[in-house]
């Protein structure tokens, strides 16, 4: 008992250290009860008597800040680290609020310019007689930069320059390690990497305005390039689905991939194979062809098909949200389908050989990607295809999607999406049942 109140008067010096109190005294003792009439002899056959554990404190006088001085070398601005240091004269001297304050001094040099400044070890002057404190903290700013070249080691997954495509800065930005970050989660996004560290390295080469040039050196550890995948499910609405893909990420470098893939279940059979670029020239543009054949048994219609499609996309990621995002493409598509034929009561197959374009754009006012609390998003796909079955039958399919978000309170959060789609140019009947709009289900 002695030896954990001691550890705990020492604790208790430490928690008043922090918050100020430097002059504290702590003192602790251990009092013990004593026996009533009788107990001599119980205390001889194994009782014990009570005891208190007292810890006597006497905080003292509270230190405040009475200078603040940072000594560091010119900043562009000038007021740099005086603006993002949140210490005050006259406030109490807080560990927590001075590492924090340091902390923030961490981190904003290096957004504003400044990759290699390092703060070090503070000082802080007590004078007991009057219960100030003069902080004192050096900081070495290092040479303020901007962003030169890349460069890149290890066991490469790609070069230099397919890194440079997934960079969001250019030659002669200023140095701002958040785009720094945004280039290391891009590269861990990828999935072609054990590991992967993106870091400045000093160049000594003149920017102009007293600036220098930094190389950004990329450290790669490629990864497995190939994933197999496999799932199962069971749906009330669509009944057992079995699912496989195999994968290799990096085929074809930089980031061109190729997937096969199978599904087995009650409502859809096929196979395909999947080729995509991603990153294709520029960051979150993917360029995708497809080639697959499918067996789909719904109510509204069977269908065997085959299609061939080439894609090419530019989105938004969690890492990188867009306001406006675009896809455009092509389609051949051979279907054999059943429809309900109205005039004979019964249902028949048709055979329908389709040729399509695709063109969609959208627009995304939301603060959160992923978790949108206010904004809107609008996405709009027109899609103009035909009939080479005789004569050509040209039609366009026009679909609109609208989400809107509006916070109520801090924890609740009304949605609402509305759908609007139509398609122009051709009757119903004319068209295969695989291309109409339907509503109502999970989709409606």
């Amino acid at each position: 008992i002695r030896a954990r109140l001691t550890a705990d008067g020492e604790l208790m010096q430490r928690v008043l250290a922090s918050e100020g109190y430097y002059d504290a005294v702590v003192d602790t003792r251990i009092d013990r009860g004593e026996r009533e009439e009788g107990q001599e002899r119980q205390g001889q056959d194994g009782q014990r008597r009570s005891i208190a554990a007292v810890i006597d404190v006497k905080p003292g006088k509270r230190y405040t800040l009475a200078d603040i001085i940072i000594n560091a070398a010119p900043t562009v601005p000038p007021t740099l680290i005086a603006d993002n240091f949140p210490l005050a004269i006259g406030e109490p001297i807080v560990a927590q609020r001075i590492q924090g304050a340091e902390a923030a001094i961490a981190l904003k040099l290096p957004q504003e310019g400044y990759p290699f400044a390092k703060v070090g070890q503070r000082d802080i002057l007590l004078d007991g007689a009057t219960g100030d404190g003069v902080y004192t903290l050096p900081v070495d700013i290092g040479k303020r930069s901007r962003f030169g070249g890349i460069e890149t080691t290890g066991d490469l997954a790609f070069d230099a320059e397919h890194v440079e495509v997934l960079a969001r800065f250019k030659r002669g930005d200023l140095y701002d390690s958040r785009m720094v970050d945004d280039l290391r989660q891009a590269l861990v996004a990828t999935g072609l990497f054990a590991t992967v560290a993106a870091e400045p390295q000093a160049t000594g080469e003149s920017a102009g305005d007293d600036t220098e040039y930094v190389t950004m050196l990329v450290t790669q550890q490629a990864g497995p390039p190939r994933t197999l995948a496999a799932s199962a499910g069971y749906g009330t609405g669509e009944g057992i689905r079995l699912e496989g893909s195999w994968t290799h990420r990096n085929l074809f470098p930089p980031e061109g991939a190729l997937t096969f893939r199978g599904v087995l279940g009650t409502q859809e059979q096929g196979i395909g194979a999947t080729l995509r670029r991603s990153n294709s020239g520029r960051r979150d543009r993917t360029m995708e062809l497809v080639t697959e054949v499918t067996r789909s048994n719904y109510d509204a219609f069977n269908a065997i098909t085959g299609r061939v499609g080439v894609r090419v996309s530019y989105d938004s990621t969690p890492i990188w949200q867009k306001k406006f995002t675009y896809a455009y493409g092509a389609e051949l598509i051979a279907t054999r389908e059943d429809d309900y034929d109205f005039t004979t009561g019964g249902r028949s197959y048709d055979f329908y050989t389709i040729l399509g374009l695709t063109g969609q754009v959208g627009m995304d006012r939301t603060n959160s990607l992923l978790d949108p609390t206010k904004g809107f998003r609008i996405t709009s796909l027109i899609q103009p295809e035909g009939s080479l079955a005789g004569s050509f039958s040209p039609y366009a399919r026009l679909r609109t999607d609208v989400s809107g978000y509006y916070p109520v309170t801090d924890s609740i959060v009304v949605a609402g999406r509305v759908r609007v789609g139509s398609i122009l140019g051709a009757a119903r009947e004319k068209l295969a049942p695989s291309r109409r709009f339907y509503a109502g289900g999970g989709g409606s």
